[in-house]
């Protein structure tokens, strides 16, 4: 008789065991669980004796399993008249539940008489150990992520348990990736620090196994098994950990979920698991895809190929939507990836938006370029007399409005990022390309928006080849506003890119270019397993909008510093400012346009503290800066 199809006992431990396989997000969610009332969370308790006591691996509130004081009052019940051997328990759990085993197991059913001596010696110490852990927990519900399927059945037969299973599954190609990447154990005593690793084809087969084998043995007993997927769980943790919670007849334990969205870890006593264990307090759940951008397709394939079949019973799909940057592809693909950037744009922010920001509203654009016309008949002799003007800073902070308002004159020539004869992939093309178009120009500016190489904002004022010296404007804006409307165009795109620049997987991105070493050790401190997308943006807006000091742009004449809300604000106090520092005349017309839209926001983003911090104080650093340069120009 399968003992998961028993009913409940209350005089019998209960057990909540996470089913699956590695690197399935287990240890957050069941820590998730082991932080509501009545639920404890142990971590992988599987590896008490080998980690905890062999190797004197670290328990999740930070002290070493064996002196915790959780555990020492635990292993003190236990073995209070008879001494552990770690070893012992070691050989017994290799021998029972490695792979190969399993058939023995299953033939078994699980009952350790039919196993022999040593599987009985087995479970009397999980018995034992339970018993004692039960003790500790006054009661509650203890939340076991082994994950291993053959030891979860091993555990429903031990005397005294009331075992029921949480599978949890991942799509496995996020689980490969994950598993393919280095990673050092923080939680380690002795023993290897580097967490262990597995080829995209084992984790593919094992994913198979276990999965497939936990829905045989368990699905069958819904009363005592809930299948939860891991991306559902972070996507809305309530929701998705409901059922688990009414499986316990615990419907009205509460998840400790925040106003936010974060969850609020409590300490939980964990033997083992990833390190990421031991963080406490409000924490972000982020869904781990930077497989969907940096997998290797043949990779990808492979593992779709290999776990098709429950893939789909699983409701992933076999051709799963890929995060890519629009400036990595090129061609068609290209077009398509900033077409549906652009509907879902619209969708959000409406028509109405998006044409004022792709400069296509013919009703502004037609007058102006008539006005153009008529100024380059009338200096047809001025050709090659122009001042280049490098509009530059951050994305989302307010340039587009900039560039239009200083557009609307007719003596300025403007090329935008997608103005692809002095473009390519929103990156300048060669100097020879950009000192021609000025050469050529009948206009007597010639302003460029090159966000992506702000960071070459000196390089360009210093080293291009042209009649009339050039000049930049270096626009900012309020990091909380940036970061909504970064967030409304790029999504999660920020943090991926300060991800792959901190991990090494890609640091030639335009993007993290040129960030000086303290920057650079910023960026790297941080856990972006953990980051939400509002932090990753807020960082982003710190690393760009610094190089305005790294470069010593503060300390030069030739740059002028204008603040995004300072220009809504007072209009035509700052394009006066500009207009004298470009040096041409003037006009009302230049800030028809200006579009001055209050915050839809009062309250602020809820951004990492320490980001916040480093926001605050470069935001002080840049608005002392521009007011100096108001008391010079």
């Amino acid at each position: 008789m399968n003992p998961l199809s028993q009913r409940h006992d209350p005089k019998r431990i209960r057990v909540l065991y996470v089913a699956g396989t590695g690197r399935s997000g287990s240890t957050v969610i069941s820590n998730l669980l082991g932080s509501a009332p009545g639920l404890t969370s142990v971590g992988e308790l599987r590896y008490l004796w080998e980690r905890g006591l062999a190797e004197r691996a670290l328990c999740g509130c930070g002290e070493p399993v064996a002196s915790c004081p959780f555990w020492g009052s635990a292993l003190a019940s236990a073995y209070a008249s008879a001494a552990v051997d770690p070893a012992v328990v070691q050989r017994a759990d290799s021998q029972l539940l490695r792979l190969r085993a399993f058939p023995a197991l299953l033939r078994a059913h699980g009952d350790p008489q039919r196993l022999g001596a040593s599987a009985m010696r087995y479970t009397d110490e999980l018995a034992r150990i339970y018993s004692a852990v039960a003790e500790q927990t006054d009661g509650d519900v203890i939340v076991d992520a082994s994950k291993l399927v053959s030891f979860g059945y091993l555990l429903s037969h031990v005397p005294g348990l009331d075992v029921f299973v949480l599978h949890l599954v991942r799509d496995p190609r996020g689980a490969a990736y994950s598993w393919a990447r280095k990673r050092e154990r923080s939680d380690r005593g002795a023993g290897d620090r580097q967490m262990g690793r597995e080829s995209a084809l084992k984790s593919s087969l094992l994913w198979d196994v276990w999965n497939g084998s936990a829905e045989r043995l368990w699905a069958r007993a819904p009363q005592r098994y809930v299948r939860v997927r891991y991306e559902d769980v972070v996507a809305d943790p309530a929701r998705a950990l409901a059922p688990v919670l009414a499986m316990l007849a615990m419907p009205d334990a509460r998840l400790p979920i925040l106003a936010d969205g974060r969850v609020a870890m409590g300490v939980n006593h964990t033997v083992a698991g990833n390190p990421n264990r031991m963080a406490g307090g409000p924490l972000q759940l982020v869904d781990d895809d930077e497989w969907t951008r940096l997998m290797r397709p043949s990779t990808r394939r492979l593992v779709t190929g290999l776990t098709a079949p429950l893939l789909r019973r699983y409701g992933y799909p076999l051709a799963p939507r890929t995060h890519v940057f629009v400036e990595d592809l090129a061609g068609a693909a290209r077009l398509r990836a900033r077409i549906a950037r652009n509907a879902v744009w619209i969708k959000e922010q409406g028509l109405a938006r998006a044409l004022e920001e792709k400069e296509i509203d013919p009703l502004r654009t037609v007058p102006v370029a008539v006005r153009k016309l008529r100024y380059r008949r009338a200096h047809a002799d001025d050709v090659g007399l122009a001042r280049p003007v490098f509009v530059v800073g951050l994305q989302r902070s307010g340039t587009n409005m900039l560039t239009r308002g200083l557009g609307m004159a007719a003596q300025v020539e403007v090329h935008n990022e997608n103005d692809s004869r002095a473009f390519e992939r929103y990156k300048l093309r060669p100097a020879s390309v950009i000192e021609s178009i000025i050469a050529t120009s009948r206009h007597s500016h010639v302003l460029f928006k090159p966000l992506c190489d702000s960071h070459r904002t000196d390089e360009l004022l210093d080293d291009l080849k042209t009649a009339t010296p050039a000049r930049a404007v270096w626009a900012y804006r309020d990091v909380d506003g940036r970061v909504r409307s970064a967030l409304a165009k790029f999504g999660d795109g920020n943090r991926r890119v300060l991800q792959e620049f901190a991990d090494g997987s890609n640091t030639e991105r335009w993007h993290v270019q040129r960030m000086s070493r303290e920057t650079t050790e910023l960026v790297r401190s941080f856990d972006y397993s953990t980051m939400s997308a509002a932090s990753g943006a807020a960082l982003m807006w710190v690393v760009r909008n610094r190089l305005y000091f790294d470069l010593g742009l503060d300390r030069r004449f030739d740059v002028l510093l204008v603040s995004y809300l300072a220009f809504l604000n007072d209009p035509a106090a700052t394009m006066r400012q500009l207009c004298g520092f470009l040096d041409f005349p003037y006009t009302a017309s230049l800030i028809e346009q200006v579009t001055t839209r209050a915050p839809t926001y009062r309250e602020p983003l809820d951004i990492d503290p320490r980001i916040r911090e480093q926001c605050s104080v470069l935001a002080d650093r840049l608005e002392v800066s521009r007011v100096a340069q108001l008391g010079i120009r």
